[in-house]
């Protein structure tokens, strides 16, 4: 029952930091009211329920679906647990970036080349278990955190739902590098990553970037955070102004505004999202959907935030959440909601370019 009497302190706690960031009076009423309901309802289901019942398990589960319910990458994480909040090393490691839908762990991103893509792991398939733990009860950085093993045991489920078990031996290898093609009247810039030194690489390009018919990005896969890469591609595609600004529960952070238009606003631009278009990369297409300064091509992002923080508690342990969000001038976002492309595409994932090249040069799909 220890556990059980830690998760009930971290519930105060928690509960307390989250009324403290609360500034409608009724909301911290009703929160502290709902929140006092739960150490007897627990002790009801411990003493009346027909079947035995781990409540301290109970405890943990109803706490991380509640954080669950705001936002899917939210996490209750206990003293004695870890969590790991950056992606970048996991996707190093075994090739994968993962996020959370209705507690279900997803391979969002499976990079070629990678461990996990050579055991046969595929993209939108669910990691159910990482070495015997089930993934529904824990965080998303916490499934990030035992993904840093060096020998990981997982059973993935795939859209039939059928199960297998795997073994991911992790090896640090390069992750996919951007790259740039030069076709008739055009350009396609394929950044499935956004890379430290991605101003550095669009600098040696931009004269051959200036004054083209057209430019398709690609930002498929792309689901690692580098938010300096908006500033940087930021530059190149919007007009003179703020495009771009980083807000929290407080207010306004931070702008990010150009002196001149950038050197593609007289291009026309297409860019390639589906579903695993994440964290930068889909804040940066929300923008350019906002600023009208491109066009939108593929299926609909998923809205996911990304700029977590761990929190911790008075009692111990931490709440994870995300504290910070891209938005454009006006305050609007796309977190929750996604991103819709201008031209919806249901081809499959190798014509998707050739459909966005078409499209960029005005031709029939």
């Amino acid at each position: 029952m220890s556990r059980f009497i830690v998760s009930l302190v971290l519930v105060v706690s928690a509960a307390a930091w989250i009324s403290s960031r609360t500034p409608n009076g009724s909301v911290q009423e009703t929160l502290y009211s709902q929140l006092r309901d739960m150490p007897e309802i627990i002790d009801l289901i411990d003493r009346a329920y027909v079947d035995d019942t781990d409540v301290a398990q109970l405890m943990d589960g109803a706490f991380q679906g509640a954080l669950e319910a705001i936002d899917p990458g939210a996490g209750f994480v206990l003293e004695a647990d870890q969590a790991m909040l950056d992606p970048w090393p996991v996707a190093k490691r075994t090739g994968l970036v993962v996020s959370k839908s209705k507690s279900n762990l997803i391979a969002m991103v499976v990079f070629p080349n990678s461990v996990a893509a050579e055991i046969g792991i595929s993209q939108g398939e669910h990691i159910i278990e990482i070495n015997g733990q089930q993934t529904r009860r824990i965080s998303l950085h916490q499934a990030q955190k035992s993904l840093m093993a060096s020998k990981i045991a997982l059973t993935i489920e795939n859209d039939k739902a059928e199960t297998r078990k795997l073994i991911l031996e992790a090896e640090e290898r390069v992750l996919p590098s951007p790259s740039l093609e030069l076709v008739q009247h055009g350009a396609i810039l394929r950044l499935p990553v956004f890379p430290s030194d991605l101003d550095k690489f669009l600098t040696k390009y931009d004269a051959s970037l200036t004054d083209l018919e057209f430019l398709v990005l690609d930002l498929r896969h792309n689901a690692l955070p580098n938010d300096d890469a908006i500033a940087s591609l930021g530059s190149r595609l919007f007009l003179k102004g703020t495009f771009a600004e980083l807000r929290s529960s407080v207010g306004l952070e931070k702008q990010l505004n150009n002196s001149t238009s950038g050197r593609w606003t007289g291009s026309r631009v297409v860019i390639l999202v589906d579903e695993s278009t994440s964290a930068s990369a889909e804040a940066l297409c929300a923008l350019v959907v906002s600023l009208d300064c491109g066009t939108l091509v593929g299926k609909k992002t998923k809205g996911l935030p990304y700029h977590y923080e761990s929190i911790t508690l008075k009692g111990g342990g931490s709440i994870i959440l995300s504290t910070r969000k891209i938005t454009d001038p006006s305050g609007a976002d796309y977190v929750g909601k996604g991103v819709n492309p201008d031209h919806p595409l249901k081809t499959v994932a190798a014509t998707a370019l050739e459909s966005a090249v078409k499209i960029a040069r005005h031709q029939e799909l």
